[in-house]
């Protein structure tokens, strides 16, 4: 390489190569990947369809035993004392169905009374036609054998397990006779060889090479290639015998009577199982391929793209290298050129973010507000701003989102903040700032962009607040007091710089104590991921919900990592901004007192102290403080036995909350264990007996009856249960 050292055209000519090398195999593995996946997908389809039409040629060779048996049994009753006419009827079974090799009649004793305790008719098919015939003989106890006992034992018909008559293989369809009132008088049954199966399972080959076999519902061999395995050997003896778990995993699934697939290997080779029941007799059928010869066809056309593309690549670096020279010039000073552009974004960003309060908390010396916030930009500049300051006991922030990105939107975002600083300054209404702003903005507006906005004051005395929306967001007003969580409904206006003399509207509101505002731009509830499902505000509310006990900097930064996760790595395509304000007078008259706890059953000894504190600290009387130990106690039970698997360490929180003028004690028990719902329980009968009710159910109706209102919810996963109980004044 060292003759090229100075010889760019043929240095990025090997570059371009590689990296289309590079490149191609990347696509390539991923091409090969899927089309080995749609291949192995096709063959799935292909032999499964094939096994169905199996499965229906099978079926259809029993159902026509198990028609003939079935159509018979309702003549037999009324001619049990005509033996000719009996022979008749088991005679036609084999006449009418060449199929069949034999059949039996058998009675219960004296059902026949000439007959005495056992009276079994017999046909058999032979080379002089079908003989029907009298068993006489006494050591043969039929009594006592399967294809007889079973169905009188069920009272059903059914197929018997396969086995050997002679060397013959055979299987018995037997169905009980029985009387109006239920009762089993004797058992019809037909024998079917099974040696036309093994040809036509024989011919079942979906795939060049590949081999089929039938099993019998208890997994033994009807036909295999090796014929010392037929009925000697069941498929899970085989796996246990190789000591190999996939072949006892493809088994139990075929036992089972599932229909499907499954990949396994054996002896280091990949193999592919497509299996199908055959629904009359719990019989199932299995082809079994390699998965090289699936994809044999797919490995010879991608062998055939690869030559294909290595001559490519010997033309095209031939090309490369003849072209790239006239472009060596030109890209080094484009990049120069980007370089320089680079630099001068850092520096602006570096201006744009030195234009913005940065330094928290920006009133030390105040205990009646707090106040934090977060802007991110999507590029290097942006067009979101916020801003604040306190002037004659009044707080004035604002939070905004220029119309477009890159430098165009950070130089109107840097005149917009300077206007409403120096406008805001002489302390006039939010709407007279944004009235001033728009007709100032909108003057000179030849790009025709605008500026969404959010202007406030807040009277740190009184707590009256007063906004004008400029077409922006509605702020976030919550209370972890209280536990309220809500969109404030604020009338929404023009953006500013759209049209001059627009009429601004401003309205009042007021923050009650301890009442913390988030305002947002839209670059938190439509931040999306890789599949384009946004944020959203129902997202935003719950985040702030799991959270609102956070101080205004944990909590902001809660709700951007919240975002970031949400994110998942998607670039990001607005600017986000967030702004969380707490207004906090001394006054409160608010309740509150938490519990954390370990999921363990040892932890449930702490409620009946936290319960006792407080009712200590709110007065409330014993007989409320039993009912609300109950309640909690079996609720915290519900979540450590359902909300975590055994060898998990989880968390449970509980809050209680009580506001004096309602009268109501609240709780919320939360855990982020595995989703259940408890109110979805059916209600308990306790009206039945112990033994007669179902199982579980009755912690969750013992909840509902302490309780005045029980609710549960899932979300930002977490399972919360809403309880409140009604406090008794004349109790206290």
């Amino acid at each position: 390489m060292k003759k090229y050292k100075g010889n760019y055209s043929v240095r990025l000519s090997i570059f371009t190569v590689v990296g289309t090398i590079i490149m191609f195999t990347i696509l390539f593995s991923v091409f090969y990947v899927v089309m080995k996946k749609q291949c192995i997908q096709a063959s799935i389809d292909n032999t499964l369809s094939l096994l169905d039409n199996m499965e229906l040629r099978i079926d259809s060779h029993l159902k026509k035993a198990q028609v003939t048996v079935d159509n018979a049994v309702w003549m037999i009753e009324d001619k049990l004392n005509d033996e000719a006419q009996l022979k008749h009827i088991l005679r036609q079974r084999l006449i009418n169905n060449p199929e069949l090799v034999s059949a039996e009649m058998a009675f219960e004793p004296n059902v026949v009374p000439s007959k005495g305790r056992k009276y079994m008719l017999t046909a058999n098919r032979g080379k002089d036609g079908v003989k029907c015939q009298q068993v006489t003989d006494d050591l043969y106890d039929y009594f006592s054998q399967d294809w007889y006992l079973i169905p009188k034992l069920l009272k059903k018909s059914g197929w018997s397990e396969p086995y050997f008559y002679g060397k013959t293989r055979m299987c018995t369809y037997s169905s009980p006779l029985k009387r109006k009132d239920g009762t089993v008088y004797g058992v019809l049954s037909v024998n079917i060889s099974l040696e036309d199966f093994s040809n036509i399972v024989k011919k079942l080959q979906p795939i060049k090479n590949s081999s089929s076999f039938l099993l019998s519902r208890n997994g033994y061999y009807i036909t295999n290639q090796d014929k010392e395995k037929i009925l000697n050997e069941t498929v899970l003896s085989n796996a246990y015998e190789r000591k190999d778990s996939s072949l006892a995993v493809m088994g139990t699934k075929m036992i089972n009577g599932e229909r499907g697939y499954y990949e396994f290997q054996l002896d280091g080779v990949n193999y592919y199982a497509f299996f199908s029941p055959i629904s009359s007799s719990g019989w199932s059928v299995c082809n079994i391929c390699q998965e090289s010869i699936i994809l044999s066809s797919l490995n010879r056309t991608l062998l055939y793209i690869v030559l294909l593309f290595v001559l490519c690549i010997v033309i095209f670096f031939a090309a490369i290298a003849f072209v790239s020279k006239r472009f060596i010039s030109e890209l080094k000073s484009t990049t120069a050129s980007n370089e320089r552009i680079k630099s001068e974004l850092h520096i602006a960003q570096s201006i744009q973010m030195g234009m913005i309060p940065k330094i928290f908390p920006p009133f030390p010396d105040r205990n009646d507000v707090d106040l934090y916030a977060i802007l991110r930009p999507a590029k290097e500049v942006g067009g979101d701003l916020y801003d604040f300051f306190i002037a004659n006991e009044m707080l004035y922030f604002t939070v905004g989102d220029v119309s477009g990105k890159g430098v165009p939107a950070s130089l109107f975002m840097a005149v917009t903040r300077s206007l409403f600083r120096n406008i805001a300054a002489q302390e006039i209404s939010p709407g007279e700032i944004v009235d001033a702003l728009n007709n100032t903005v909108a003057e000179n507006n030849d790009s025709n962009m605008f500026v969404t906005m959010l202007v406030g004051r807040l009277d740190l005395i009184s707590g009256r607040l007063v906004l004008c929306n400029a077409g922006h967001n509605p702020p976030v007003i919550f209370n972890s007091e209280t536990g309220n969580v809500r969109f404030m409904e604020v009338k929404k206006n023009l953006p500013v710089g759209l049209m001059g003399g627009f009429p601004y509207q401003e309205e009042e509101h007021e923050l009650g104590i301890g009442d913390r505002m988030l305002i947002y731009t839209d670059g938190v509830t439509e931040a999306e991921n890789d599949e384009k499902k946004q944020y959203g505000e129902d997202l935003l509310i719950g985040t702030i919900r799991n959270n609102m006990t956070q101080d205004v900097k944990q909590l902001t930064e809660t709700v951007l990592n919240s975002i970031v996760r949400h994110a998942d790595g998607a670039e990001q395509s607005d600017d986000i901004t967030i702004m969380n304000l707490y207004y906090r007078p001394e006054d409160t008259t608010l309740y509150h007192k938490s519990l954390l706890m370990e999921n363990k059953m040892v932890e449930v000894k702490r409620l009946a102290e936290y319960v006792e504190q407080i009712g200590e600290d709110l007065h409330i009387g014993m007989k409320t403080q039993t009912q609300l130990n109950l309640a909690l106690e079996e609720a915290v039970v519900n979540v450590i036995n359902y909300a975590y698997p055994a060898s998990e360490n989880g968390k449970i929180g509980l809050q209680a909350t009580y506001a004096e003028d309602e009268r109501k004690l609240k709780f919320v028990l939360s855990d982020s264990g595995t989703p259940f719902n408890p109110t979805n329980v059916p209600e308990v009968d306790v009206t039945k007996k112990l033994e007669d009710r179902q199982i579980g159910g009755l912690g969750i109706f013992l909840v509902k009856k302490m309780m005045d209102t029980v609710e549960y919810r899932y979300f930002d996963k977490k399972n919360e249960l809403f309880m409140t109980k009604i406090i008794d004044s004349a109790e206290e």
